[in-house]
């Protein structure tokens, strides 16, 4: 509990901090919403491991560059040797963008999920109810939609989820991310 109290700490301390130069006309009149989809397939020839992963997330932003909100994935992984299994994570998320040009962006995540997805020990992962993981992710948006939407933006991530609680050998489940993601404009954005 003392974690997540510093996690929303931290992420309410650097949404006030933000930006402190922007001048009353751009100050959005309500906050916007941000709703997003990912996917990833990761595979090793060598272990002949595969695992496809399917997110969404929903963030809702309390300043123009940081956002609060919720996400959640699902993992298919597994060998030839002893099949797939399902898993899955998901939890609290804090977006924040670096940088936002009229292109292309850079933006950092973090959250604290919990999930079912044990990447312990020698070997594949797998399952182990109940574990608490801290997520990290850094990537880059483009603008995809200038054209016919300008709200639309392709993703390009990567993300690591590092189990918190203490277990022998345990190792962070790494992936990149391709995704899509919608801003609903806000009341400022509309009126451009």
């Amino acid at each position: 509990m003392k974690f997540l109290s510093l996690f929303f700490y931290l992420g309410a301390l650097a949404g006030f901090s933000l930006n402190a130069q922007q001048t009353a006309s751009e100050k959005p009149g309500f906050a916007r919403f941000q709703t997003g989809t990912f996917a990833s397939y990761i595979w090793d020839e060598t272990d002949r491991y595969t695992a496809w992963t399917w997110g969404g997330s929903g963030l809702f932003f309390l300043h123009p560059q940081f956002g609060l909100g919720v996400q959640a994935q699902i993992i298919r992984a597994g060998d030839t040797l002893l099949g797939n299994q399902n898993y899955a994570m998901g939890g609290l998320l804090a977006h924040y963008e670096f940088w936002n040009g009229p292109r292309a962006g850079f933006f950092a995540e973090a959250g604290l999920f919990r999930g079912n997805m044990c990447s312990c020990g020698e070997g594949n992962p797998y399952r182990r109810r109940g574990l608490n993981m801290l997520m990290l992710s850094a990537g880059m948006m483009f603008h995809i939609g200038r054209s016919f939407n300008q709200h639309l933006d392709l993703q390009l991530s990567f993300a690591t989820h590092d189990i918190l609680q203490k277990i022998q050998g345990k190792y962070g489940h790494n992936i990149y991310r391709i995704g899509l993601a919608y801003r609903f404009p806000a009341q400022h954005d509309a009126a451009k």
